[in-house]
């Protein structure tokens, strides 16, 4: 039993409890695209990563829930030097990403990551559609 789990997991046939949420904005691979990734590791909340252009990818700390306006919302955290905090609204599938003084706000939708460069190569771990995207979000980010 044990030789075939490790063949299994050697294969990439036997993946461990792995989910990614991409909410994004501009064009791929230009400087105005951003994207927020929310990844979901064995029914947790694991980590957000920031993208913005072509090279910047960053993670963010994910700080509290909270009500936005009478909106619930999370807050997330930019690490130094940076130190700016979002606050990330459901915007019915997609989200809406502001700061406190209104200064950043911004219209993020879900990403279909397998319609990104090579379409042979699939994302076997990417939620395949934005309603599963935006129930994942309200699960483990929102709550």
């Amino acid at each position: 039993m044990k030789a075939l789990i490790v063949s299994l997991l050697l294969m990439g046939l036997f993946q461990p409890d792995v989910r990614v949420v991409t909410y994004s904005r501009g064009k791929f691979d230009t400087p105005s695209y951003e994207a927020l990734t929310f990844w979901i590791k064995d029914n947790k909340r694991a980590y957000i990563r920031y993208t913005k252009g072509k090279e910047d990818d960053i993670d963010v700390v994910w700080q509290e829930k909270l009500l936005m306006k009478g909106e619930a919302a999370f807050r997330i955290k930019f690490p130094e030097p940076d130190n700016r905090n979002l606050y990330v609204i459901q915007n019915g599938n997609g989200l809406k990403v502001s700061d406190l003084d209104g200064k950043y706000l911004k219209f993020y939708s879900w990403e279909n990551e397998d319609q990104l460069g090579d379409s042979t190569v699939k994302c076997p771990i990417c939620v395949k559609d934005e309603k599963e995207g935006a129930s994942l979000i309200k699960k483990y980010f929102m709550q």
